[in-house]
């Protein structure tokens, strides 16, 4: 695997040669086996075509929906086809399956909500180099104070959930609990 610096500088030297980075320029001059990105690359046509294959199939899988019911027994579309959760590999399961173990709705939960805490933190330091964070933290408390929260009936917010006594934040393990 590439060391970040090398990483870094094979980008900038396809931008400063380009006027730009596009996925296409970086897989042209790392055809190149001089080129630091080149072992990055798998160059054989029939494994880089089965690989390409596989990310079709996954964007074919994320694109089944399935129509559940939320708690209010409202029509709610949703993925249909999900990580099995606590696999090694990528192994999909139906929405519906999951549904029957609350212990694997949780781990499920706790995956999706991962990624979202991950594109969080992604957006807060791309903020921070840019010094717009004030402004992403509130958007992003705009944004969570619209989410709706089907099923408690009333129409109002219930308080939110109190933080694990500690370091003030939830940790990975407390994101969804039973």
């Amino acid at each position: 695997m590439i060391k970040q610096t090398e990483l870094e500088i094979a980008i900038e030297e396809i931008r400063k040669k380009h006027g730009e980075v596009t996925p296409q320029l970086v897989v042209n001059e790392a055809k190149y086996s001089d080129n630091p990105l080149h072992k990055e690359f798998d160059w054989d046509d029939a494994s880089a075509a089965n690989q390409h294959r596989l990310a079709v199939a996954r964007a074919l899988l994320r694109r089944v929906e399935y129509i559940g019911q939320d708690i209010t027994g409202k029509s709610t579309p949703a993925v249909c086809y999900v990580h099995e959760p606590n696999t090694k590999e990528q192994q999909y399961v139906p929405l519906r399956e999951v549904a029957k173990s609350q212990k694997q709705s949780i781990e499920l939960l706790n995956q999706e909500l991962a990624q979202i805490e991950g594109n969080i933190r992604r957006a807060q330091r791309i903020a921070n180099v840019l010094h717009l964070r004030e402004q992403v933290d509130e958007n992003l408390h705009a944004i969570v104070d619209e989410l709706p929260r089907p099923g408690f009936g009333t129409g109002k917010r219930p308080p939110p959930p109190k933080p694990p006594k500690g370091k003030g934040g939830r940790s990975k393990e407390s994101r969804v609990n039973a």
